[in-house]
């Protein structure tokens, strides 16, 4: 056998064994945390309970825990942490990975919601200086999906191409506060990171990772019109998707469901869907969220929508973040009449008179810190208020 003969029969048995192989070492956390890639404090946790929050190990008994930033809401002071690893072997130039990890947001800790969950690979081990901005890394996937579930583990999910022969995975959120969305989830308010559970980490060549990924929500959302509250949603995807469980709540908390929508399997086409709660709690603010079912029995909540009704009024007044700190977005309908909203401060002052027609969002900007009362007034002499608190 002559020399070229050997290079590729060496090459071809190591193809075939790195076929479907993760290429992370550690993945799953058990035998020691990952290290720091900046001067964050990652965490690493067990289960069912910890001071971030409740939850088992996906596999074994070890998970991580990060923040992958601070809500714009928390004010200009951003925090982020970053895990990393070296891989068993280099990637090859021009090849096509998939890489994936498990996340599942803090109880505690996660009062935002975020995506841009991604992974970054260096041919070097990154150390970073700082903790209040985003690593200079460019991140060779990131997801676009808001993952809001803190019951179970959703999958991020995500392929490319390698450009270098790195060695080395870095996890986190490498985009900016302000090009990253974030979704209030609650119920925490003091804290406004998106803090996450992490584990099994998966970076391999094609078939390494397995995608399970049962829909991409594009938004959910709701609003009260005829004594009744609509919700609609939007998917981008579905995978294996058999049906949505419409579930509400009086506290934020404590949920029961109280309808059914059906999925479409699998599609790979925006579907919109909508379900009408003919029985809200007036009076009180009314708490939904979507669980969605896949056909495995298998189930991932979506973030909550908050609407008040009161009494037979078609109007509702939404204020968020809660609380809120400088600027104030304020959502309201009133049933398509002409209305007022009216802020007050605590010593019973106006501080802001705005009129409105039917559905409207306004932002409100300049607020000094306190309790306030948002009250909308429709022109047939029908009212309802919202209070909220404005932070330092």
């Amino acid at each position: 056998m002559n020399t070229k003969s050997i290079i590729t029969t060496i090459t071809a048995l190591i193809s075939l064994n790195l076929l479907g192989q993760n290429l992370v070492t550690n993945p799953s956390f058990e035998t020691a945390g990952w290290a720091n890639a900046n001067s964050g404090s990652v965490d690493w946790l067990t289960g069912p309970t910890n001071v971030f929050g409740a939850e088992n190990a996906r596999t074994g008994t070890r998970y991580m825990g990060q923040s992958m930033g601070r809500s714009p809401a928390g004010g200009a002071t951003d925090f982020r942490e970053y895990i990393k690893n070296s891989l068993t072997a280099a990637l090859i130039p021009s090849n096509t990975y998939e890489c994936s990890i498990w996340v599942s947001l803090s109880e505690n800790y996660g009062s935002y919601a975020c995506n841009n969950i991604g992974f970054a690979t260096t041919n070097f081990s990154p150390l970073y200086a700082f903790s209040n901005a985003p690593a200079p890394l460019t991140p060779v996937y990131a997801t676009p999906t808001t993952i809001v579930g803190k019951t179970g583990w959703t999958q991020v999910f995500g392929t490319f191409v390698a450009s270098a022969a790195d060695t080395w995975v870095t996890v986190g959120n490498f985009n900016t506060m302000a090009g990253t969305t974030w979704s209030y989830v609650g119920p925490a308010t003091s804290f406004y990171y998106g803090y996450y559970f992490m584990d099994d980490v998966c970076l391999g060549p094609p078939g390494a990772c397995g995608v399970i990924l049962p829909i991409e929500l594009l938004n959910f959302e709701g609003y009260a019109e005829n004594q009744k509250v609509n919700l609609k949603w939007n998917t981008a995807s579905e995978l294996n998707c058999k049906y949505f469980s419409i579930e509400r709540s009086n506290d934020g908390k404590s949920f029961e469901k109280i309808g059914r929508v059906e999925g479409n399997g699998n599609s790979n086409n925006a579907n919109s869907y909508s379900y009408n709660d003919e029985s809200p709690v007036f009076g009180k603010t009314n708490y939904y969220r979507l669980r969605e079912y896949d056909f495995d029995g298998k189930s991932q909540f979506s973030h909550m929508v908050a609407i008040e009704a009161k009494g037979d009024l078609n109007v509702f007044v939404n204020v968020f973040p809660v609380p809120s700190k400088n600027l104030v977005t304020i959502e309201l309908n009133s049933d398509e009449k002409t209305s007022s909203l009216i802020i007050y401060n605590s010593k019973g002052e106006v501080v802001y008179n705005g009129t409105f027609s039917g559905y409207a969002k306004t932002e409100i900007s300049d607020l000094l810190p306190g309790n306030y009362v948002a009250v909308l007034n429709s022109s047939d002499g029908k009212s309802i208020s919202k209070k909220f608190i404005v932070s330092e």
